[in-house]
Order: C-alpha cells, then structure tokens, then sequence
C-alpha cells in the first residue's frame, strides 16, 4: 500500500511546527480526493481551518479516527496514499505535460470525478450534484481536446 509522501506529518495543535511541503503535498492529495478546495492559484502552505476540517472529513468518512492528524507512514496517510495509487496518472503532472490520452481522460471522468459527484448529490443535494457534474464535463472535454491534465480546471466540489 502506497502511503502520502510527508515528511514530518500534520498536527492542527501545532501550526508553527508543520511542514510547508507536507502541507501542500497534503492539501494537493485532499484536493484530488475531494476534501479540500484549493482554488485557481493551487494550494498554499499555509495550514488553515478548511485543511483541518478536510483532514476530519476524510478520517470520519474513511472510518479513522478523527484527529485532523497525518504522521508519516501513519493510518490516514497510508488510506490516502491507496486511494490516490487509482488515480497515479493523474497525480502530480507538471503544468505543459504531454497530451492525455483518451483512455486517461475517461479515467479521469468516469473513475474519479463523476463518483465525486454522485456522493456531492448524496451528501448536499440533488442541485449542487448537477453543478459537480457540470464542472466535470467541462473538464472532460477540455481533457479530450488535449488541455493537459495538470491544466484542468478543478472540478467543482466546494463551490456549488
């Protein structure tokens, strides 16, 4: 089982002392999995209450203990790291990577986003379900008409 690659780990009762890159590396992985929203700009490293709450969301929703606490190699990390091996391809590509294929695209759609979706729709309702789905269509097409996957725009999970 693969595991997040922190280096430190992340403890909400010890801001100053976290890891900027174990933030962001946590937040981008949060992000894919839909648990955090880090906007246009990508994530910061700067550890906030929304990371905090992602991280208990997460936990309550995988069945770990609700800390809002990642150790490195610990429980939660090593659940993320599992649930992110699924979705390698499309971890971590570099803004200007090649072109997606086709079979990565509707990896991408049907794999990951519409199934972030349909909880969205169990979760918040029917509405907020559709403007998911809208956002993941979006990214589908622009993803078949060759926009790198790293250039996608986020799917709308938070603000919907």
């Amino acid at each position: 089982m693969e595991t997040l690659p922190i280096l430190k780990g992340i403890f909400p009762h010890q801001v100053e002392n976290n890891d900027e890159n174990d933030v962001i590396v946590t937040k981008r992985a949060l992000d894919r999995l839909g648990y955090h929203h880090s906007g246009k700009a990508g994530p910061t490293c700067f550890p906030d209450q929304e990371f905090f709450d992602g991280i208990r969301k997460f936990q309550k929703d995988q069945g770990l203990k609700i800390d809002g606490i990642v150790t490195v190699g610990g429980l939660t990390a090593r659940v993320i790291g599992s649930l992110l091996e699924g979705m390698a391809p499309f971890i971590g590509l570099p803004a200007g990577s090649a072109k997606p294929t086709a079979a990565q695209c509707d990896h991408l759609h049907y794999n990951v986003d519409i199934p972030i979706c349909n909880a969205i729709s169990r979760e918040r309702g029917k509405q907020r379900g559709v403007e998911c789905r809208k956002s993941a269509m979006e990214r589908y097409s622009r993803c078949l008409a060759g926009t790198p996957i790293a250039d996608l725009p986020p799917l709308n999970t938070w603000n919907n």
